[in-house]
């Protein structure tokens, strides 16, 4: 992202204050810690290739993640409980305890919800792509450090920076998140989602927004 000058924090501005605002925007703490379900599908393409793209997931211990062409089942996730499979062009696997717990913890739907004073720090105001913002540094339970920008006006995250550490070495993550819609529980979402990995890049959207509401169990059958 094309980054100009930055500037500091004024005073009385804190990562909590930060993240209380982003609540309220997104339609409020209270409404947001009683969803335990969430169900998205999504439209994108991969090398002129169409692609439908769903996640959902219920409780904190079911999840499932699609990735299709047509009929074609070009990847896809499922967790139920403690156990969890992967399948693809190469075949299926079990995944193991490990896999399954960062999937899980990956998955989790409001992740800001768990965000405290403790494991945020605001770093400064900076522009991104002509819109002023707030960066702000999360720590992860694994010690990891992810980077995410608040847009001051309205409250909303506008992008996600993570880095992973692969046997190739570290790869940058850039998640770009516009085009906020309501959905119908109340809660926002954002409908055009930019994933820049690495420099591929994929250009999500949602079609489909179902935050709470009942998700069936059937989907996570293995």
């Amino acid at each position: 992202n094309p980054v100009a000058d930055v500037s500091p924090i004024p005073e009385g501005v804190t990562s909590m204050t930060v993240i209380d605002n982003y609540l309220a925007a997104m339609g409020g703490r209270e409404k947001m810690a009683a969803i335990t379900s969430q169900d998205m599908l999504m439209s994108s393409s991969m090398q002129g290739m169409p692609l439908e793209i769903r996640m959902a997931v219920k409780g904190n211990d079911k999840m499932l993640m699609t990735i299709k062409s047509g009929e074609m089942n070009l990847q896809s996730v499922v967790i139920n409980g403690t156990t969890g499979k992967a399948s693809g062009m190469m075949g299926a696997k079990d995944l193991t305890d490990e896999e399954v717990s960062t999937y899980l913890a990956d998955a989790t739907i409001f992740e800001e919800l768990n965000w405290t004073a403790e494991n945020t720090k605001l770093i400064h105001i900076e522009e991104v792509n002509g819109i002023e913002v707030y960066k702000m540094e999360i720590t992860g339970k694994d010690g990891s450090v992810m980077s995410s920008f608040f847009d001051i006006k309205t409250g909303l995250k506008i992008s996600t920076i993570k880095s992973q550490d692969t046997p190739q070495g570290p790869v940058v993550t850039t998640s770009t998140y516009s085009d906020y819609k309501e959905s119908e529980s109340g809660i926002m979402y954002p409908s055009s989602i930019i994933e820049d990995n690495a420099g591929q890049v994929m250009e999500l959207k949602v079609e489909q927004a179902q935050i709470g509401g009942k998700v069936s169990d059937s989907i996570f059958k293995m």
